[in-house]
């Protein structure tokens, strides 16, 4: 499964909910130098989809706030939920 999120780097808190434009929007408290936001993106994904982090995996923007995200396995209906949009469409 394929699908757009933007990151909020150095955030209070790191947690996954919500959308901007479609996409669903991914809070890490880790800075953006050295990969840091990015490698807790990861973990945070895998955790809320309830995955291994080697099955979330960051297609392209690794340098960007707009990332295409890509897990293993049938997560579409949590994802749904995490938008707050219930079943329709989303932005890839």
């Amino acid at each position: 499964m394929k699908f757009k999120i933007f990151v909020k780097p150095k955030s209070k808190f790191s947690e996954v909910g919500g959308q901007v434009n479609g996409m669903l929007v991914v809070k890490v408290a880790e800075s953006p130098i050295e990969n840091q936001a990015n490698k807790a993106v990861v973990k945070l994904l895998a955790s809320t989809f309830g995955t291994k982090g080697r099955e979330v995996k960051i297609i392209s923007g690794t340098s960007s706030r707009i990332k295409i995200i890509e897990i293993n396995g049938n997560h579409e209906d949590k994802l749904f939920d995490l938008l707050e949009i219930g079943q329709g469409k989303l932005e890839l």
